[in-house]
């Protein structure tokens, strides 16, 4: 975006040497307001009945900015009972190639999705039982290792291969779920999105991750301690530790290490402080400056430390005062060349 060559703040760039392991292919009150907003979701993200209209035509959405200031007010524990597809496509709203976003109809696939992983992980234990060391002595890693195998050979789910090197922020069907259920494919974006949407519904203690100019997802389970990285964009299961996206796919800076943002699991209100971020970096491109100075500042304040939002931020606000400058200066010399000329001297009689 604005002149970078690789996708920002994440590098959709698939990662290699991974594998596939499996043989199968008044003023309302607070909860007033969580549930006001959680139907707001699910309108602003529904298409409507069929109806004439232009080809080109979409639904109709509420104010944008209402459903994700409503979001942005919930706390870490309201947002944790809002499925994180919800909160996704709801940052896709209003973006072009969301016209027709069907909420409903993306939700009741990765349930069905969510359905083939169970039965299908379930249908091969027996493996994990026969030789558990294998996968770790770690039933958590099969699990995984089963559900990204049956996403992306049974199911389809892969990298957008156009978008690995042709980075466009303007489209958010690269950026945000509804992209890659029935799409072209996701991104690093959207694809651990997707992984972590459904290993919840699965019940798996999944969490995103950011890491610098990268999106990830991490198993961390608070009863056992058990905690691996999980690589989002690769074909089959992979798994690096922290100190890989240390410098993969670029350096942390030592300033970026200080704040401790990058590689630690994100809170509900971190993860849609993420997605704003991203919502954002398309408003920028789509030369809606304002909007996205707005959504960026959302994001800080969702999530004070999120480095993306911080940067983009305050370049978004230089290109808003470099512009305001540069049409002041139009301006003047508007108004100077419309000007009748002032004489050097006075006028002789």
């Amino acid at each position: 975006m604005n002149g970078i060559t690789s996708c920002s703040p994440y590098l959709n760039v698939p990662c290699p040497g991974s594998r596939v392991t499996l043989p199968h292919r008044s003023r309302p009150s607070r909860q007033v307001r969580y549930w006001a907003v959680i139907v707001l979701i699910t309108s602003a993200c529904q298409a409507p009945a069929a109806v004439p209209a232009a080809a080109d035509d979409g639904p109709t959405v509420p104010d944008t900015t209402v459903l994700l200031d409503g979001l942005a007010q919930m706390s870490n524990a309201q947002l944790a009972e809002v499925d994180i597809a919800k909160v996704n496509l709801a940052c896709a709203v209003g973006l072009p190639g969301s016209q027709r976003l069907d909420e409903t109809a993306v939700l009741a696939t990765l349930n069905r999705w969510a359905d083939r992983v169970r039965s299908e992980t379930e249908k091969y234990l027996p493996d994990y039982r026969r030789r558990p060391e294998y996968y770790g002595n770690s039933l958590g890693r099969f699990r995984i290792e089963a559900m990204i195998t049956i996403l992306q050979l049974d199911l389809g789910v892969r990298y957008n291969p156009t978008r690995i090197r042709n980075v466009d922020f303007t489209r958010s069907q690269d950026l945000f779920l509804h992209g890659l259920v029935g799409g072209d494919g996701g991104t690093c974006c959207s694809m651990p999105v997707l992984y972590v949407a459904i290993g919840r519904r699965l019940g798996y203690p999944l969490k995103l991750v950011e890491g610098p100019e990268h999106l990830f997802l991490r198993w961390e389970d608070p009863d056992t301690r058990e905690r691996f990285n999980i690589e989002g964009t690769s074909r089959g299961f992979l798994s690096e530790p922290d100190e890989y996206y240390e410098t993969w796919p670029r350096k942390m800076t030592a300033a970026e290490r200080r704040t401790g943002y990058f590689l630690k699991s994100l809170s509900p209100r971190e993860e849609l402080a993420c997605f704003l971020t991203t919502r954002a970096h398309a408003l920028l491109d789509l030369g809606r400056q304002d909007e996205a100075t707005a959504t960026y500042s959302t994001a800080l304040t969702l999530s004070p430390k999120n480095i993306p939002a911080t940067i983009w931020l305050e370049r978004a606000r230089k290109d808003t005062s470099d512009r305001a400058a540069l049409g002041a200066t139009h301006a003047a010399n508007s108004r100077s060349v419309n000007q009748p000329a002032t004489p050097s001297s006075p006028r002789l009689p």
